[in-house]
């Protein structure tokens, strides 16, 4: 799996290419994107690098009722047999809506072929469907660029490929799993990062085998903040701030973090770094995916494995 983790910089590479040859029909007023898990993340990730574009990602059977023609639906499922992103996606051809699919093959595939859909970006199998974000993300990274839907430049990219082979990462992700053995990480960030600490979350839960959530500031100042009246020490708070946040979010981060303490938790606070939006999530994402693995490793236990995903699956078939 770690080694899987460092292929990123690869993987956004051939990621690029994969999107090259999507035509769109515009105008497009508003995206949607569907998925499930870990091939549900990247429309979270994309939904937050979209700037001038309304996005919506939905993690369910159905699309909303407000879709229409001028909507693009993006459908990602690495199997191809998802069968939440199949039903949207049934739903989308059935009202005549432009769609891209992103998969590895399976009946999504299939149905897309018998569609005569024309827009289906093919990625790489052979590794765990949430470490193929790299192929997902920049695949619709390019059709977006080639359409004027998103304004992210080669030079960007560059520097995240770049900054995503320094030293360092697996250090600093070791030193954070050891922190966390035997305590469930509770992940606290802002709106923009929001596709991060859900990445963070679903990390922990599929690679170490353990509970783990996460909450948005300043939101979580108005309710959450009185868990904290209690003295617990199963969590670990880990606090994803970006270096140049704003005050008023810097303070909040600081009463937290003592409030939090006082009840007996320990803290980490994670400075989110890099001359762009883009090189902060996916340097953030990296650490996040390597700590869960180190973390598997402390606990003895594969990361690779999801039997209780599979197991449901199996019996919601039969």
């Amino acid at each position: 799996m770690l080694n899987i983790i460092h292929l990123l910089p690869d993987q956004i590479k051939e990621g690029l290419q994969l999107g090259k040859y999507i035509k769109l029909d515009l105008p497009i007023n508003h995206i949607i994107f569907t998925g499930m898990g870990g091939s549900g993340l990247p429309g979270e990730v994309l939904n937050a690098l979209i700037k001038n574009m309304p996005s919506t990602v939905i993690n369910d059977y159905h699309l909303p009722l407000w879709a229409d023609k001028n909507t693009l639906i993006v459908c990602f499922s690495y199997s191809g047999n998802t069968e939440e992103t199949i039903s949207c996606f049934k739903e989308a051809l059935k009202k005549n809506f432009q769609t891209i699919i992103v998969t590895t093959g399976g009946r999504i595939k299939l149905i897309a072929d018998e569609a005569d859909v024309r827009n289906k970006i093919m990625i790489p199998r052979g590794i765990p469907s949430r470490q193929a974000i790299g192929y997902f993300v920049f695949a619709l990274i390019t059709v977006f660029q080639n359409h004027k839907l998103i304004n992210i430049t080669k030079n960007e990219i560059d520097t995240l490929i770049e900054t995503l082979k320094k030293p360092g990462f697996d250090e600093q992700a070791e030193k954070l799993a050891e922190q966390l053995k035997n305590k469930i990480p509770i992940i606290y960030t802002t709106k923009q990062y929001q596709s991060v600490a859900l990445r963070w979350k679903q990390s922990f839960n599929e690679n170490s085998k353990s509970h783990s959530f996460f909450n948005i500031l300043p939101e979580m100042n108005h309710n959450e903040i009185m868990g904290y009246r209690k003295t617990n020490k199963d969590f670990h708070i880990i606090f994803l701030i970006d270096e140049s946040e704003d005050k008023q979010i810097i303070q909040r981060v600081e009463l937290s973090k003592d409030i939090i303490k006082q009840a007996g938790n320990t803290v980490t606070e994670i400075k989110l770094k890099g001359s762009s939006h883009l090189i902060k999530v996916f340097t953030a994402i990296f650490l996040g995916d390597l700590t869960s693995v180190y973390l598997a490793k402390h606990y003895a236990i594969d990361p690779l494995e999801t039997n209780l995903i599979e197991q449901l699956k199996k019996r919601l078939k039969s």
